[in-house]
C-alpha cells in the first residue's frame, strides 16, 4: 500500500540511480487520479536524466513536482550531479530543494549551503521558495503553482550574414 507523504496528497518518488523506470508516466498519471501529487526526490542523480535533462521538464507537463538535493547544487555528489541541478534550477524545473538527509551522522540536515547555491543561480526569491514556501504548502496539503518549465530547446541561431553584418 502506498501512503501520501502528508497523509493527504503529495508523495514522494525515487527513481533507480541509472534511469527512469519503464511505466513511471502511469505510475504519476494513477496518483494524480486517486489525488496524489507526485514528488520525484533528486532526479539530478539519476543517469539518464543527467544524460537527458529534459525529461523532467515533461514530467512537470503532467503534474510532477521535482525535489532535488541540497547537497548537488554545492558540488558534494559530483559534477555530473552539480551540473544537471543547475540545468534544472535554470529552467524552473526544481520545486523543492531538501537534504535527503537518512542518517545525520552520514549526511548532516545542513540545507543552507544548497540554499545559498541555488540564489547564485535563481535568486534570493526564487530560492526561498524551494527551501520554505513550496515545502510549507507540501506540509499544509495544499497545491502551488510552480509556473512552466523554460523550454530545453535552443534558440535558433541567425543567419551567418545577419550575424556578421549585425542587422
Amino acid at each position: 500500500m502506498l501512503t501520501p507523504l502528508n497523509k493527504k496528497s503529495y508523495m514522494l518518488i525515487e527513481f533507480p540511480s541509472m534511469n527512469a523506470p519503464v511505466g513511471c508516466e502511469e505510475l504519476f498519471y494513477r496518483l494524480q487520479l486517486q489525488g496524489i501529487t507526485p514528488i520525484l526526490v533528486h532526479p539530478e542523480r539519476n543517469a539518464q536524466i543527467q544524460g537527458r535533462p529534459s525529461l523532467v521538464a515533461k514530467f512537470i507537463e503532467k503534474g510532477v513536482r521535482i525535489q532535488v538535493t541540497a547537497m548537488s547544487v554545492t558540488g558534494e555528489f559530483g559534477t555530473a550531479a552539480l551540473k544537471t541541478a543547475e540545468t534544472l534550477l535554470r529552467h524552473n524545473c526544481v520545486h523543492f530543494l531538501a537534504t535527503d538527509t537518512h542518517r545525520a551522522n552520514r549526511r548532516p540536515p545542513i540545507l543552507s549551503a544548497g540554499r545559498d547555491a541555488a540564489a547564485e543561480i535563481v535568486g534570493e526569491e526564487a530560492a526561498r521558495k524551494l527551501v520554505q514556501d513550496n515545502p510549507g504548502a507540501v506540509v499544509e496539503g495544499k497545491s502551488f503553482d510552480p509556473g512552466p518549465p523554460i523550454s530545453f530547446h535552443k534558440a535558433k541561431s541567425k543567419p551567418f550574414l545577419s550575424r556578421l553584418f549585425g542587422s
